[in-house]
């Protein structure tokens, strides 16, 4: 194991994949009408809502199944990860944040939570490497 349970290529693929759902849930709310014209009618605010909420979902299981894979639990270690993470989802299958970059940013966060974590694991392991010899 390297000292990140995050490697640099799996963290920028990370927040791409976020990225690239941020501007999947911007496009439906901008051209079904939750924050921008609505070209499908009345029906259009709705269908955004539910394909917004849908792509949250989907988001959720990805990065959680995403992260586990990487070792990074999201009720082991710091608890706030969690909160970042299932906070994050909250705000993003409210109709009008959800045009936001939360994904994005929920991701970073919770990287940075585990790097931290990994620093202060690494930094324990060399106290006790040092106390043995």
């Amino acid at each position: 194991m390297g000292k990140y349970r995050i490697g640099t290529v799996t963290k920028w693929s990370m927040l791409a994949v976020a990225g690239v759902i941020d501007g999947l849930q911007a496009l439906f709310s901008i051209f079904y009408g939750t924050i921008g014209i609505p070209i499908i009618g009345l029906a259009g605010p709705a269908l955004a809502i539910i394909l917004t909420m849908l792509l949250s979902l989907f988001a959720l299981l990805l990065f959680l199944v995403w992260l586990r894979i990487h070792g990074v639990g999201m009720l082991s270690g710091k608890f706030i990860k969690a909160v970042i993470l299932f906070g994050g989802t909250l705000f993003e299958i409210m109709p009008l944040l959800n045009a936001l970059p939360i994904w994005t940013a929920v991701i970073a966060a919770t990287i940075f939570v585990s790097k931290l974590e990994d620093k202060k694991k690494h930094a324990s392991n060399k106290m006790k490497l040092a106390q043995a010899v």
